[in-house]
Order: structure tokens, then C-alpha cells, then sequence
């Protein structure tokens, strides 16, 4: 075999290794893309549980407005109309941790039962 020959056959390895890797991230990036769509279905399918079962959700208070409070919890942000409410709610309680059940109105998940900790 003359040094050309070589060079291609060289060449044409590391060009074959180039593809595998490529082919392998693509991979590996649809397999993310399908579990993080798995996680997200079980996101949306634990809100309902925890709908059905009026179970507490643990929330930090983060926003307040005339007629909404804003919480984060583990579901992302929610809101609760201040109808909602037992009590007043004041500046001091921002940051505060709370509970609250869940509620599905008006084609999206609202907060009721407010409960500081």
C-alpha cells in the first residue's frame, strides 16, 4: 500500500468515529427530550392526584397583589384569589412557607385553603 493509501484509510476512520459520536448525541438528546416529556406528564398527573385527594401542598409565599397571592411550590407558580382567604394577608408574610389544597377553575389550577406556617 502506497502512503496515500493510508492517509485515506486514516482519514476515513477518524471521519467514521466523527459520525458515530454524532449519531450517539442525537441519540442521547431524544432520550432527554422523551424523559423530560415523561416528567412533565407526571407533573400534570400528580396535580390531579393531589386535586382529587385535597392533599396540602407545601408553598412559599412570593408575591402579593390586590387580588392575588402568588406561591411557589413544586408544581411551579400558583395563584389563590384573595376570595379564597380566611384571613388578611399583609407584606410581612412575603417569603413565608405555607400549604394550600388545589382547585381547578376556569381551565387552570388555582390555590384555596391557605394556611401560614
Amino acid at each position: 500500500m502506497s502512503t496515500d493509501d493510508y492517509k485515506n484509510l486514516y482519514w476515513s476512520v477518524i471521519h467514521k468515529r466523527e459520525e458515530d459520536k454524532i449519531e450517539q448525541l442525537s441519540n442521547h438528546i431524544e432520550m432527554k427530550n422523551t424523559l423530560l416529556n415523561i416528567s412533565s406528564e407526571n407533573i400534570e398527573l400528580n396535580k390531579r392526584i393531589d386535586l382529587l385527594e385535597q392533599n396540602y401542598i407545601d408553598g412559599t409565599i412570593i408575591g402579593l397583589s390586590e387580588k392575588f397571592i402568588t406561591i411557589k411550590c413544586k408544581y411551579g407558580e400558583m395563584s389563590i384569589h384573595k376570595s379564597q382567604l380566611n384571613n388578611e394577608m399583609f407584606g410581612k408574610n412575603m417569603n413565608r412557607q405555607c400549604k394550600f389544597k388545589l382547585k381547578y377553575h376556569i381551565n387552570k389550577y388555582q390555590g384555596k385553603d391557605l394556611i401560614l406556617l
